[in-house]
């Protein structure tokens, strides 16, 4: 027996001992069920909801291929933070989409960053035409994001709640960010499969060439509201090209309890689709989807 563990009074020493082992039994089984307990819990939490494309587990991760249309899913473009951490991944191609260019997606070009530091910050949004990215929107209110009947799958998670957007872009100084389109995703008949879209119609024959779009920047009340629309640029870029820098850090200095990117009044060149020089854009369609690369320089990380 252990030294300062003596028996009660009148008891005799072996059935205190008999006491003593009873109780260590039940409380390592309340120990072994609690923790199971607390394990399962853990695990529905952070299935594949927040990470169906990027956690090896889930049936949508990719880790190589071609980018080359027609082939297999691209790779996941992933990239480590800023000075503050974190994973942001942007999400693979999928070779469905394929269909939408007989003959083969635009190359495009991107410049290089430049200087040393993390990689960029990268996030990919996916909506359908008329609807405005904001992680205002409630991207995972409904819809089963596994069979493709929601959405939440081709937005980055990091991208879908007003905390995670503003941590996304949090800097104390540099904030940087530019738009890479993506080719047109071709939606599967009956299926939502981007925030927003409008099923029972034709999906679109031929996929966009270019996109025209705004990009601004909203400050975080500290009721998670969003404030105005501040720095508004416009652009037109073609599909994997990537757009200027847009410098928002003046803006990111004045916004105490953060900044938001949103992406809005997008519209395409499919009124004049393969037409050398066109220059009519319209509205995408409500039955169609548009995706974009985000990438942002912060306190950190290279610069573009």
């Amino acid at each position: 027996m252990s030294k300062g563990i003596l028996p009660a009074k009148g008891m005799p020493m072996k059935q205190t001992t008999m006491i003593l082992l009873t109780g260590l039994v039940l409380w390592g089984c309340s120990e072994s069920s609690t923790s199971k307990k607390s394990s399962s819990n853990s695990s529905s939490y952070t299935a594949c909801s927040y990470d169906y494309y990027t956690n090896p587990a889930c049936p949508g991760y990719t880790t190589s291929g071609s980018t080359t249309a027609g082939t297999t899913s691209g790779t996941t473009g992933t990239t480590t933070g800023g000075t503050s951490g974190g994973t942001y991944n942007t999400i693979p191609k999928d070779n469905n989409w394929a269909a939408l260019y007989p003959s083969g997606e635009p190359t495009g070009t991107c410049s290089s960053p430049t200087g040393s530091g993390f990689a960029l910050r990268k996030g990919t949004i996916t909506l359908a035409g008329g609807q405005m990215y904001s992680p205002a929107n409630p991207f995972y209110s409904t819809g089963d994001e596994y069979s493709g009947t929601g959405y939440s799958h081709n937005v980055s998670y990091f991208l879908t709640t007003v905390n995670d957007a503003k941590g996304f872009i949090d800097t104390d100084a540099v904030l940087k960010v530019r738009v890479k389109p993506r080719p047109e995703p071709k939606a599967p008949v009956g299926k939502t499969w981007c925030f927003g879209r409008v099923t029972g119609q034709a999906a679109d024959t031929y996929g966009y060439m270019r996109l025209k779009y705004s990009v601004s920047v909203r400050s975080v009340n500290t009721d998670g509201s969003l404030g105005p629309f501040m720095g508004t640029t416009s652009y037109t870029t073609g599909v994997n090209s990537c757009s200027p820098a847009i410098d928002f850090s003046g803006y990111a200095q004045s916004a105490p309890n953060g900044l938001v990117v949103v992406v809005h009044d997008v519209q395409s060149d499919q009124g004049c689709t393969y037409q050398q020089g066109c220059t009519t854009f319209r509205s995408v369609r409500a039955a169609a989807c548009w995706q974009m690369d985000l990438e942002v320089a912060v306190d950190g990380t290279q610069s573009i």
